[in-house]
């Protein structure tokens, strides 16, 4: 009899369980203030291909846990594909950063002619144990017809996260990515 009463109780305890799930947030990165295209372009500025690694190309957050571990955020999760979501917020970023140029996704489907290409690897994109969202990339700008690089960097970011929340991470990774779009924008000011 007691052990029935202990099988019962346990089953209880499980189902009851299952009842008081946490409901899954969801996540956009955002371009800075006053990210808008221009009306009136002088040139066309190409962004891409954006390589994301495999490991940070998912739905879940990652953030770091030390060196060489990784934590997934179960509940706190991106709106959508970040592979799609960071090549379109880095060109709006660049966009309001270069305001007389049209700056467009890379490869397009009616693709203009463009003045200069920037492809962008991205190696790191996270947040560490201390709040900080660190953007490491190489990035190379283009010119139409040249197989050899114009210009070839490799940058790393940093932003601090106002907390600890999901949501002020997000933020952090939003504004390092707005760093990066401002090296893009003065390296291609000086290359004119």
């Amino acid at each position: 009899m007691r052990r029935l009463a202990c099988v019962l109780a346990l089953g209880a305890i499980v189902a009851g369980s299952g009842c008081a799930t946490t409901p899954t947030r969801y996540y956009l990165l955002t371009p800075g203030p006053g990210a808008e295209a221009a009306t009136r372009a002088t040139a066309v500025v190409a962004v891409g291909p954006v390589s994301l690694p495999d490991d940070r190309d998912r739905p879940e957050i990652v953030t770091r846990d030390g060196t060489n571990a990784a934590r997934l955020g179960a509940y706190d999760q991106w709106a959508g594909p970040l592979d799609d979501m960071l090549p379109r917020v880095l060109v709006e970023d660049l966009a309001a950063r270069l305001p007389g140029d049209r700056v467009v996704a890379f490869p397009r489907t009616e693709n203009p002619v463009f003045a200069h290409r920037v492809a962008v690897d991205v190696a790191r994109f996270d947040v560490d144990e201390t709040g900080t969202a660190i953007l490491r990339v190489g990035w190379q700008v283009h010119t139409p017809g040249e197989k050899t690089p114009l210009l070839v960097r490799d940058s790393t970011l940093r932003a601090s996260s106002a907390s600890d929340s999901y949501a002020d991470r997000v933020a952090a990774l939003s504004q390092a990515l707005g760093l990066l779009a401002d090296e893009i924008a003065q390296e291609i000011g000086l290359l004119r």
